[in-house]
């Protein structure tokens, strides 16, 4: 394909006066994908009058994820049709190039990854692999193509606004304590249909700085009305959610808005308005520092200014140490995209276990430049700040300086796009609210996109609609392996359960979680079996059973801790009852393997502690007891009893 021209021209030919169906539908889909991204849930009544129906096992992130793949698949699909037939003109902007060059580092860092099914993917409830980074880059390319005048703008903005407007209302009965669904949710803060506050706050950034747009470039009283109205119900909903991150990031579009609409702000030479920001900039730098290279003690030290950070932060400076290290690891290809998860396994010390006083780790850095570091690397985070930073710039310069729809557009889709970058560098990075970020600024930079120089060959953008249709169908079908697993654990453990999730896994196999679930589906009719009368021998046929599950999903996934931390569990019973076997030299071997992915996780050395136990090897189960007390001790003594109790900490 050649590269289109950086200057900006007319057409390579006769630019369409009206569009075609294709051009149409292909529109239609992107603004449904706008609207229903955010609103769509996995969650069912148990019962259509006599019909079952069953959530989602990931009610939340997943349906949102697969519903954006499927509608932005369908509509680059039709939007290539229609420049096939001559319909449509591709338009580019320089930016393009930084989105789909952090996309290609992307697709080589999926090659060295630490585990490759994961990063094509993305870890579980995270879903932000390389498929959902694709499909970032195509929404940023979607809006430059369909954002061709200010109407088109206003039209899409408006989409954005009012799937934002449903759910902070939802946000708003959540507050007021008015909520048919029943969630598992945090007390006193609004999620809505994000499920988690802090991620439903990030969100919430988007459309509050898109209302304002609409407010500022309106043509009439009632639009602007209108706007407001949306904006204000919108800002009650980011209060109720209590996102630190998310309040900064809107104060940060708020503030953008109010000096750049100052009259004083455009009589002020650029020495002066450089040196506010750099000064602004430089703030901000010294204590991002202070926050990021501060490490809390143990929990046996004496509280400090680290330890006050951290809690204040809740965990983020942990976790951005640990990240430091992960990264020191893997410097240039990253672990892999949306491979956090690994890498912090991998890095953490007992320093984030006596802050958060248990075992679990985090999936997310809560920073998208600590995240993009740790997964794509140097260069990875390289491509990404350019890429920001240029639209910052040419975002900034394509502000209008005449007053009218055209500047208050822009500058509030600058505004947006700079409250989004504050927010999203302290927040929690999901698929479903990163998209938000490329949509931004797709929207930002369709202004000034030109007209390709050159034709694109037609079997070029046949591939396209290939590939658009391709990535529809294949994405629908995690929608429809994660319901069938919601469906299976909702049946009792037994043959159909067993059944039913392993139909799942192979119908999404990159989800290493369903194989993990597909093994404990065994484990689960074993017990089950017990309590109905089993005897013992039938019992542990059952369990043994259970494991050339595990073993395939070992074999999918070599970097998961966790998954061989549950199996060596279940070999360690068996052997109990079985030393005959070859169990117990399994587990050793299989909490071996968790334990160098996890060296300092209290869970990991648990199980090779009581690997080593039933194994005859008591030295060696007393020597990992103690270290997993030292760094967890009321973990430890819950799972663990007396082992490695009777001598002093392992230093």
């Amino acid at each position: 394909m050649t590269r289109p021209s950086s200057k900006r021209v007319a057409t390579a030919g006769p630019i369409p006066a009206t569009h075609d169906l294709a051009y149409r539908a292909g529109r239609g889909l992107f603004i449904a994908a706008i609207v229903l991204t955010p609103l769509v849930l996995g969650l069912l009544p148990a019962q259509f009058g006599a019909v079952a129906a069953y959530r989602a096992f990931d009610p939340v992130d997943l349906p949102k994820i697969a519903a954006l793949l499927v509608l932005v698949g369908a509509s680059f699909a039709a939007w290539c049709v229609s420049v096939v037939r001559g319909a449509a003109q591709p338009f580019w902007h320089r930016a393009l190039w930084g989105i789909f060059g952090l996309i290609a580092w992307a697709s080589v860092s999926t090659v060295f990854s630490a585990s490759r099914a994961l990063s094509v993917w993305g870890v579980y409830d995270s879903n932000e692999g390389l498929v959902a980074m694709f499909a970032f880059g195509v929404v940023a390319f979607l809006c430059v193509q369909y954002a061709r005048s200010m109407r088109d703008l206003q039209v899409l903005l408006a989409a954005v606004v009012s799937a934002g407007v449903l759910v902070a209302l939802y946000a708003a009965a959540q507050f007021f304590g008015v909520d048919p669904l029943q969630w598992a949710g945090e007390l006193g803060r609004a999620f809505s249909t994000f499920g988690n506050a802090d991620v439903l706050g990030t969100y919430l950034v988007f459309p509050f700085g898109c209302a304002l747009a609409l407010a500022l470039s309106a043509a009439d009283r009632r639009g602007r009305v209108l706007a407001w109205i949306a904006a204000a119900v919108i800002a009650f909903a980011l209060y109720a959610t209590g996102t630190r991150g998310a309040w900064l990031g809107a104060l940060a579009t708020i503030g953008c808005v109010a000096v750049l609409s100052w009259s004083g702000w455009a009589a002020m030479r650029p020495a002066r308005r450089a040196a506010l920001v750099a000064g602004v900039v430089a703030l901000l730098g010294v204590v991002v520092t202070a926050v990021v290279f501060t490490r809390p003690r143990s929990a046996t030290s004496s509280p400090n200014m680290a330890v006050l950070l951290s809690d204040l932060s809740n965990g983020r400076t942990a976790i951005w140490s640990t990240a430091w290290r992960a990264f020191a690891a893997r410097p240039i290809t990253g672990w892999g995209p949306d491979a956090f998860e690994r890498a912090f396994q991998f890095a953490v010390r007992a320093d984030w276990f006596s802050v958060t006083q248990g075992i679990e780790v985090p999936h997310n850095a809560h920073s998208l430049l600590v995240q993009t570091l740790v997964t794509l690397g140097l260069p990875g985070l390289l491509i990404l700040v350019g890429t920001l930073g240029y639209v910052w710039v040419s975002g900034y310069r394509s502000i209008p300086t005449k007053s009218g729809p055209a500047r208050g557009v822009q500058l509030g889709l600058w505004a947006t796009f700079v409250g989004a970058v504050v927010a999203l560098s302290v927040a929690v990075t999901l698929g479903a609210v990163t998209v938000w970020l490329w949509l931004v600024l797709g929207l930002l930079v369709a202004s000034s996109a030109t007209a390709a120089s050159v034709r694109v060959p037609k079997p070029v953008v046949a591939a396209g609609v290939v590939l658009g249709v391709g990535v529809a169908i294949w994405s629908s079908t995690w929608l429809v392996a994660d319901v069938q697993v919601g469906y299976g654990m909702n049946l009792a453990p037994g043959p159909e359960q067993i059944a039913t999730l392993a139909a799942a896994s192979r119908l999404n196999p990159l989800v290493i979680n369903y194989r993990w679930i597909a093994a404990e589906s065994y484990v689960s009719s074993a017990l089950a079996a017990q309590k109905a009368g089993a005897t013992p021998s039938q019992v542990d046929s059952m369990i043994a059973q259970s494991f050339p599950a595990y073993e395939d999903a070992l074999a999918a996934d070599t970097t998961n801790a966790l998954v061989r931390t549950a199996y060596a569990n279940v070999l360690v019973g068996y052997a109990a009852r079985h030393p005959e076997t070859n169990a117990a030299q399994r587990a050793v071997a299989v909490a071996g393997e968790a334990v160098a992915l996890a060296p300092y996780n209290p869970a990991t050395l648990a199980a090779l502690a009581r690997a080593y136990r039933v194994s005859g090897q008591l030295a060696k189960a007393e020597e990992t007891a103690r270290l997993a007390r030292s760094i967890a001790p009321e973990y430890s003594s819950q799972t663990l009893g007396t082992l490695g109790q009777g001598a002093q900490p392992t230093p």
